[in-house]
């Protein structure tokens, strides 16, 4: 994988042009629910809520919203430990570049579980909504990925060889606040977005 400013671009085009429906402030405002959310663990309320986004964010389907509550339910505390050990391996918000996919993928399998399929649709939605800055959001129309370990495992060494990130982190700061009714969260997942548009700009060639 290799990250470019055009790519970048083309990225932002498709998701303001073919996806009218998502937020266009790039999950600004999404990510400041998010962590509130998120505030007390990853709790029955916390379960719930999530669900819902899930269902509407379209990562549920076939499946009812009672299985994957059930499911979920089922594992909650197990979810918890493992979401506790990530999140006190750093004194900021968990971020791909601290981590190996071998400290993390316990999580991603557990997250896996609940929906028990192959594609990466469901669990990356789902792992990106409690570490924001550590899983990316895997779309198969945006960005097709099917084997998301080997993907999170390149996206360190990609982000490490880019060489226009301050000018990437601008692109996309003006492309948040243009539409955010609030300022960009001290927290925005600004690599794992670019990378994520990076991926959509680069399998949309022709946006």
């Amino acid at each position: 994988m290799n990250l470019r400013l055009d790519d970048l671009r083309r990225g932002i085009r498709w998701w303001r042009r073919e996806k009218d429906k998502w937020p266009q402030d790039f999950h600004n405002n999404v990510y400041y629910d998010l962590y509130d959310l998120r505030r007390d663990g990853l709790t029955e309320g916390w379960w719930r809520s999530t669900v819902d986004r899930l269902w509407d964010w379209k990562a549920i389907r076939p499946k009812t919203k009672r299985e994957i509550q059930n499911r979920g339910l089922e594992i909650l505390g197990e979810l918890q430990n493992l979401y506790v050990n990530i999140a006190t391996r750093t004194d900021h918000e968990p971020l791909f570049l601290d981590f190996i996919w071998n400290e993390i993928h316990e999580f991603y399998d557990r997250l896996s579980w609940i929906k028990n399929v192959a594609s990466p649709n469901f669990s990356s939605k789902l792992g990106h909504f409690i570490f924001p800055k550590l899983f990316g959001v895997m779309d198969n129309e945006a960005t097709g990925i099917k084997n998301y370990g080997l993907f999170w495992s390149s996206m360190s060494a990609a982000w490490n060889r880019f060489e226009d990130k301050q000018d990437a982190k601008a692109i996309l700061t003006r492309g948040v606040t243009e539409f955010s009714t609030r300022p960009v969260n001290e927290d925005y997942p600004f690599e794992i977005k670019i990378i994520e548009l990076c991926s959509i700009g680069r399998k949309h060639m022709i946006a």
